[in-house]
């Protein structure tokens, strides 16, 4: 006879909690696919197959398996729906006029008015014929010529910035593309973003047509501004306090400046200012303490309803407004969640250990937003507290410092392995500051100036005096994780890790947290070392790595060799903030474990090679520097003295020789005609070939001057492929065999040309595109020369 305790309760509660965790674990599959099934039929014979094994299987593990199989299927179907309410690739620059409501609170800056814009309907502006739309839409509305998020220069005439609201209904004539982000080593995928945001396409409104303001609705956007522009007013020569006080009071972020983020991050302090679960979590608690203590105060309501039934709705109630208040984001969303299930075991008195509680909340999330999985937050928020409840289990009660000192380690021990996976840095000094922070910040600051918020609409004086208070318990906050931010050892950055890596430290953190032996103990040291040692593989003696990096409309090519790295060219800076220094170069040199650069080469002034210098001089030590041209004020003050290049000066790395071929001295031309090209020739004859800008009359003078150091295995098209370059007999000089646009999605010269595809077609050269390959990786100098493609590792999200 089998024991009866297989079918009691406790086993029936225990099988329920595996069902619910392996649910979750079939949405986290959602990071596995590689790519968008073509069709029906090929993701549905595995689903086929895994219900056919389940029907085999022993009765206890069916459920399981099914619940896993479910939880795969839900998220794929809710992904591949996302995917589908994309932009229709026909309707990519094209003009369109569209009706629809300004979603979120519109960030203006000096050049334009950002916006997230959800439309009803639209027609092609040239037809008029209707066409179907879905989603939201990322906006840009520039004021004059400038480059935007689209990283286009925008047509038009000047025009002043419209007065937009949130909550307003506009019909307006745009321009889309669909949301096709950069590939690069340590990049932001913007793409995995956008599907997890609801965002369909991004545009700009088109200048110089008529825009009409249809209606405004009274929404909780417009509500948010209303208090957002109360703060305002309150600190008009404290902008910083203003935003930080606004993040934390409505989760507006128009306001933080990156080197608030900077500052923010070296302390390990950014969840704290945004609204996150833990202040939600904090207002839902507050009020369940204050509704309990009424309850309290009068013992007749009890005769009603049992305490819990007084404190825990009117908690869920305070916690759910809170996050609408923060515009229902996805972070905030889970986190009244999470609340709600929490309340709902409570009020059903069901028994039960917190880790049944945990996995009911995590897969209620995913059954309502089976996408949140794809989100940072996701992961920081449940590993938060499960890392807390695995510290937990086996210690004594303790004195209440011990155990929030002992929390703030477990969170951050066990925290690391995801910080490091998703941005590649450690702070070390996160969890002392945290330790302070959190308490300041949840259990003064927070409650001061909801208080405040409160009281504008009832009595705005005391209101206003409240939020005051609040910005003075805040300031001397600030003003200390300023200082440690500036400590040199506040944090490190690491080089992208391996999965190994991770799971190794994943294990490591479960050894420490949980209590077993303290000889045991030592055993996390070993597991950590492959987090913190592991370096990408460098270039044996006389060979080199050339990585052409995807940093849209520009160029940024960096070259490793054994010891040494050279960074030719740094990309754009755009006038709405767009930085590749900081953005692309900066976190792909960080990723690659290049801490320094031995050699800058800026092949001249253009914004899209020399935008980004600025960034990586203030971000990378540089030791030597050297420009086509004389590089913006703004680069030459941080900037140790440029050299200029000059055709003939060669230098050794490792077996490798690098040789300049143009400008030649006293060259008179300017611009494109003067950029540096740079010749790279492994130990074994095998070259890269570097050309920045340089045009038609430049390559004629390497051609009488330099014509056999030209020859290249590897060719860097000038101009990012225009017809100004890569002329036919230039082509046949220098041989190569893989030609590399470097060249943005859709941009407005149509670059890489279709004559230069045509040219380097006919001599049979593999051509290379960054906007479709995203970063190129090229090895040379070994028995085969190999190339790989950023994008080449593409996942469901991913445009093709």
């Amino acid at each position: 006879m089998p024991p009866t305790t297989s079918r009691g309760p406790n086993a029936q509660r225990g099988l329920d909690t595996t069902v619910l965790l392996a649910f979750s674990l079939g949405v986290a599959q959602l990071w596995l696919w590689p790519r968008t099934p073509e069709g029906v039929m090929e993701w549905l014979v595995p689903v086929a197959v895994v219900a056919a094994v389940a029907g085999v299987l022993p009765r206890p593990w069916r459920r399981p398996l099914l619940a896993g199989l479910f939880g795969a299927c839900w998220a794929f179907w809710v992904a591949a729906s996302g995917m589908a309410s994309r932009l229709d690739p026909a309707l990519e620059g094209v003009d369109l006029r569209v009706e629809g409501l300004v979603a979120d609170l519109p960030r203006r800056d000096s050049d334009a008015v950002r916006f997230r814009f959800c439309p009803r309907q639209a027609w092609r502006a040239d037809t008029g014929e209707a066409v179907a739309v879905s989603g939201c839409w990322r906006m840009a509305w520039y004021a004059r010529h400038g480059f935007g998020e689209v990283r286009e220069p925008v047509p038009g005439a000047m025009e002043e910035l419209p007065d937009m609201r949130a909550d307003q209904q506009w019909r307006l004539h745009v321009r889309l593309r669909r949301p096709r982000g950069l590939s690069n080593p340590g990049g932001f995928d913007s793409e995995r973003k956008a599907l997890e945001t609801g965002l369909g396409a991004y545009g700009y409104v088109r200048t110089g047509s008529p825009q009409v303001r249809l209606d405004d609705t009274a929404g909780i956007n417009r509500l948010r501004e209303h208090i957002a522009s109360h703060v305002d007013g309150i600190f008009p020569a404290q902008p910083r306090m203003a935003a930080l006080l606004r993040g934390l009071a409505v989760g507006d972020r128009r306001g933080f400046e990156a080197a608030d983020w900077a500052s923010l991050r070296m302390t390990g302090t950014t969840h704290l200012f945004s609204i996150s679960g833990l202040h939600v979590g904090m207002v839902g608690v507050f009020v369940a303490m204050l509704m309990a203590g009424l309850a309290w105060c009068f013992p007749a309501l009890l005769r009603w309803a049992p305490r819990r039934v007084w404190a825990l709705p009117p908690a869920v109630v305070a916690a759910t407004g809170y996050a609408w208040l923060a515009g229902f984001e996805v972070p905030t969303r889970r986190s009244a969640l999470m609340i709600a299930v929490a309340a709902m075991i409570l009020l059903a008195r069901r028994r039960g250990s917190l880790w049944q509680g945990w996995c009911l909340a995590m897969a209620a999330v995913l059954l309502l937003d089976p996408l949140a999985v794809l989100s940072i937050g996701f992961w920081l928020s449940f590993l938060g507290v499960a890392w807390l409840l695995l510290a937990g289990q086996g210690r004594a009660r303790q004195a209440w410092w011990r155990s929030a000192t002992q929390a703030q380690w477990a969170v951050s021990i066990g925290l690391l392995p995801v910080g490091i996976g998703f941005f590649a840095q450690a702070s070390w000094i996160s969890p002392l500051v945290n330790l302070i922070a959190i308490p300041w910040v949840t259990l003064l600051v927070v409650p001061v100036l909801l208080l405040g918020v409160g009281l504008l609409a009832v009595w705005a004086p005391a209101g206003h005096v409240l939020i005051d208070l609040a910005a003075r318990l805040l300031a001397p906050l600030m003003s200390a994780l300023d200082a440690v931010a500036a400590w040199p050892l506040a944090a490190s950055w690491l080089a992208e890790p391996s999965a190994l890596g991770l799971a190794s430290a994943t294990v490591a953190a479960v050894v420490v947290l949980l209590p077993v032996q303290r000889r045991l103990r030592w055993l996390a040291v070993p597991l950590l070392l492959p987090l913190f040692l592991a370096t990408p593989l460098r270039p044996s003696f006389g060979q080199f790595q050339l990585d052409v990096l995807d940093v849209g409309q520009g160029t940024a090519v960096l070259v490793r060799t054994r010891h040494h790295a050279l960074l030719f060219d740094t990309g754009a800076r755009y006038p709405n903030g767009y930085d590749a220094g900081e953005a692309v170069i900066v976190p792909a040199l960080r990723a690659l474990a290049v801490g320094r650069l031995d050699a800058l080469v800026v092949s001249h002034a253009d914004s899209d090679h020399a935008g980004g210098a600025e960034s990586v001089l203030r971000e990378v030590p540089v030791l030597r520097l050297l420009a086509g041209e004389r590089l913006p004020q703004g680069v030459q003050a941080t900037a140790p003295e440029a050299e200029s290049c000059l055709a003939g000066h060669r230098w050794h790395w490792d077996g490798v020789a690098f040789e300049l071929l143009h400008p030649p001295p006293r060259y008179p031309a300017r611009g494109n005609e003067i950029s540096c090209v740079l010749s790279v020739r492994a130990a074994n004859g095998e070259a890269a070939l570097l050309t920045g800008d340089a045009g038609e009359l430049a390559e004629l003078r390497m051609l009488a001057l330099h014509r056999p150091a030209l020859s290249s295995r590897v060719l860097v098209l000038g101009h990012h492929g225009s017809t100004t370059s890569s002329s036919t007999a230039f082509l046949d000089a220098v041989g190569a065999s893989l030609a590399i646009a470097s060249a943005g999605y859709r941009n407005r010269f149509g670059h890489p040309h279709i004559d230069v595809l045509r040219r380097l077609d006919w001599r049979g050269v593999e051509v290379a595109t960054t906007w479709r390959t995203g970063a190129v990786h090229v090895h040379l100098g070994g028995e085969n020369p190999t190339w790989t493609a950023s994008r080449s590792r593409r996942q469901l999200w991913h445009e093709p």
